[in-house]
């Protein structure tokens, strides 16, 4: 088998397998000291619906990292199997006006009970990026902001999908995880071994 689709389905596997927390009960705040959060966990029914925003853009030539955050964070919550990502297609928000903002309500005609917003720029280090993740019942202030900065986009879309999965389940997510395997002839019994990202990318030989 091609080592690159071995590992895709193996990182496939894997995310469902870390999704066996459970599926997704109806969701409630929950106090933890002095603040809440939104759980989701137990055994499933529906999805938890969060939408992934198009990354706003600071800066000059970031267009294809803005795209690759989008859409390396789409798949990851999609993987995982806790949530349900909507489609683009039909967002109602008036994106250019909310920038990293936003008006619930208009998301929450879509359907959706979360939303990430995100905006990059590129700075000596490589891409910088402010993430916020907005729980529409807790209103319009975001409760989970981060900034982060490297110059690989797939590693900081990762980190803030393990943000998320944390802030939702209170528990480790597992989308920097790096998965290793031996592939090669079995007639000629030779074999080499690789190490790729948990869902298949990066396929790099030891």
């Amino acid at each position: 088998m091609n080592a690159s689709l071995w590992l895709r389905r193996c990182g496939m596997a894997t995310a469902v397998a870390a999704a066996c927390w459970g599926g997704v009960r109806s969701s409630a705040a929950q106090p933890v000291g002095s603040r809440q959060y939104t759980e989701i966990a137990g055994s499933g029914q529906t999805l938890y619906r969060i939408a992934v925003a198009p990354v706003v853009r600071s800066a000059a030539g970031v267009d294809a990292d803005a795209l690759a955050l989008q859409q390396v964070l789409a798949r990851d919550l999609t993987l995982i199997g806790l949530f349900k990502v909507l489609s683009t297609r039909g967002f109602l928000a008036d994106l250019s006006a909310e920038g990293t903002g936003l008006d619930p309500q208009r998301w929450a005609d879509v359907g959706a009970q979360a939303v990430v917003k995100a905006r990059v720029s590129r700075g000596a280090g490589g891409l910088q990026v402010e993430w916020y993740l907005y729980d529409l019942g807790r209103g319009a202030t975001p409760v989970l902001q981060r900034r982060d900065a490297g110059p690989n986009a797939r590693v900081l879309a990762h980190r803030f999908g393990d943000a998320i999965v944390t802030y939702f389940t209170r528990e480790p997510g597992i989308f920097l995880t790096r998965l290793a395997f031996a592939a090669g002839s079995a007639r000629r019994g030779l074999s080499q071994i690789f190490v790729a990202d948990y869902d298949g990318y990066g396929v790099q030989l030891v």
